[in-house]
């Protein structure tokens, strides 16, 4: 993943899984697509129609994930910071919502799908969710939990047995065994947590942090697994 700053907007920058480098998508408050590298860029929200666009639904809101299925190339899972999580499962031309309302937060109160990681052994998908950055900043995050999915996201599972509420960003390490994933999340207000066992059960892991650290996002070291790196907010 590549985060860039273009005109003030952010976007998240992934490669295609095929493993072709020309093959991007990039999302901030749109979807766009490019495959020759990034020379060009092309919208995937919408699709000409003679001098008419046809949208695919995904034409407001902003794009706070965006992951690919390690599993199958053409499966990727996007992320909308109040518009729930939406699949494709043709590399970006078409998507489904995954959430049974339009505006999840009137249903579960978490309307973002904020951080997406895919298990590339099986599939399995883990989704923290909180009630959106545009929308929680002034409150410090308050909000947020973590689910799974064992069908692609047609269905979910809450997995926050020892995990406190707050902002959620997830890392894997994919070399933990698969039935026993191990998983890092960072949670807004609370440190850093992990889990032994696929996201069954988290416990605290802060040494140095301290129990308040305004934990903002982690990385995971993809050449030596047991390095994390944690950005703080210190405002």
């Amino acid at each position: 993943v590549v985060e860039v700053f273009c005109n003030a907007l952010k976007f998240t920058v992934l490669q295609m899984a095929s493993g072709d480098p020309n093959q991007l998508i990039a999302g901030s408050v749109r979807i766009i697509r490019s495959s020759d590298a990034g020379q060009s860029w092309q919208q995937a929200y919408t699709t000409a129609v003679g001098d008419a666009w046809h949208g695919n639904g995904i034409e407001l809101m902003i794009a706070q994930a965006i992951t690919f299925d390690p599993v199958d190339p053409d499966r990727l899972y996007v992320g909308y910071d109040d518009f729930g999580i939406w699949r494709s499962d043709d590399a970006g031309y078409s998507f489904k919502h995954l959430d049974p309302y339009q505006a999840p937060y009137y249903e579960t109160g978490y309307d973002a799908g904020l951080s997406i990681v895919v298990d590339p052994a099986n599939g399995d998908v883990y989704l923290g969710r909180n009630n959106g950055d545009t929308v929680e900043w002034v409150d410090g995050y308050p909000t947020g939990k973590v689910w799974k999915s064992t069908d692609h996201g047609e269905t979910w599972t809450e997995i926050t047995a020892g995990l406190p509420e707050g902002r959620p960003q997830l890392v894997m390490d994919t070399t933990s065994p698969v039935t026993a994933r191990v998983l890092y999340c960072a949670v807004y207000g609370h440190g850093v947590y992990k889990s032994t066992d696929s996201g069954a059960t988290w416990s605290a892991v802060n040494n140095g942090l301290g129990d308040t650290a305004l934990a903002f996002r982690l990385v995971i070291d993809s050449e030596h697994p047991q390095t994390l790196y944690v950005g703080l907010n210190t405002i």
